[in-house]
């Protein structure tokens, strides 16, 4: 047991985590200077990267340690989904031509920090419960894009020229990007076919932005009750 009383000491959790911060200043850095303190930075950088694989196989080891005598050890490690985000934001600085995506161990400070980590895994447990708001959103959406695209699709070619064209215009028009605008072209080709549309975006709006608001109540009400 004595790599887990070593990823398990109150010191080796406070040293991750100034190391993740210091990390998260030098790849800020990285994006303000040049020559000599460039390279420096990026000495620093490979250093946290050593850190980092180092700490990931420290907790792989405490764990195979751990779980040794029902051969569950790296099985255990991986059961867990924050464990399995700490390998992949780690790894990916290994990987050619994904040297920008090292900015993704900074969000391993996520799980380290309680309100974040809680959050995160409420947002998980909405997500489980919105499958079915993800297909009724699609549905809403390709009925809107296929009305537009029949309605517009030789007036509005840059709006409702094919499917795929339309289903970003719908979506944008949802999220309120420029939909005045859209409607307003709409309108100069077809004002009652324009009033509908705008009607359909309202309502797709409102029923999706409800939904969300009460799976979101669900799950917290639900994840209240189990702490009780």
């Amino acid at each position: 047991m004595k790599l887990e009383l070593v990823t398990q000491h109150p010191r080796f959790e406070a040293t991750t985590n100034t190391i993740i911060i210091a990390n998260a200043f030098i790849l800020a850095l990285e994006t303000m200077v040049g020559g000599t303190v460039l390279m420096v930075l990026k000495g620093l950088d490979k250093l946290c990267l050593v850190y980092f694989v180092t700490e990931i196989l420290l907790r792989i080891g405490a764990s195979i340690e751990r779980q040794k005598s029902a051969g569950r050890g790296l099985h255990d490690f991986l059961s867990s989904g924050w464990n399995i985000f700490d390998v992949v934001a780690t790894l990916a600085a290994f990987v050619p031509g994904l040297g920008a995506l090292r900015t993704l161990r900074l969000l391993r400070l996520v799980a380290r920090v309680p309100m974040f980590k809680t959050t995160v895994e409420d947002l998980l447990h909405a997500c489980q419960k919105a499958a079915g708001l993800l297909l009724l959103t699609l549905l809403l959406l390709s009925v809107g894009a296929l009305t537009g695209t029949l309605a517009f699709q030789e007036t509005m070619p840059e709006h409702f020229g094919n499917l795929g064209t339309a289903l970003i215009t719908v979506f944008g028009m949802m999220l309120a990007d420029e939909v005045r605008a859209t409607l307003s072209i709409m309108a100069q080709h077809n004002v009652a076919l324009a009033m509908v549309f705008g009607v359909y975006i309202l309502t797709l709006a409102v029923l999706v932005v409800s939904l969300v608001v009460s799976i979101v109540i669900e799950v917290a009400q639900s994840r209240l009750k189990e702490k009780m």
